[in-house]
């Protein structure tokens, strides 16, 4: 307990929310677009929902990856495949 409290009048637990999301409500082609992208970029990930990369599950880093806030390279997982290949 000590040493969160140390922690938390540190900062460390600040946290600052992106405000990159979307600004106006899409319309049913331009969701579907968007749903469709993800599932994509989803594919290209392993499904291991591992955390490694920050994203608490593979799906959160495709949306992540959508809105330009990460990349596929983010991914544990896929850096290391690529690393065996080399």
């Amino acid at each position: 307990l000590e040493k969160f409290n140390e922690l938390y009048s540190e900062g460390i637990f600040d946290l600052e929310v992106s405000s990159n999301s979307e600004k106006r409500k899409l319309n049913i082609k331009e969701a579907v677009e968007k749903i469709e992208k993800i599932e994509e970029i989803l594919s290209m990930l392993p499904g291991l929902d591992c955390g490694s990369c920050g994203a608490p599950t593979c799906s959160a880093l495709a949306e992540d990856i959508y809105f330009k806030e990460s990349e596929l390279n983010d991914c544990v997982v896929l850096r290391a495949k690529q690393s065996e290949k080399k």
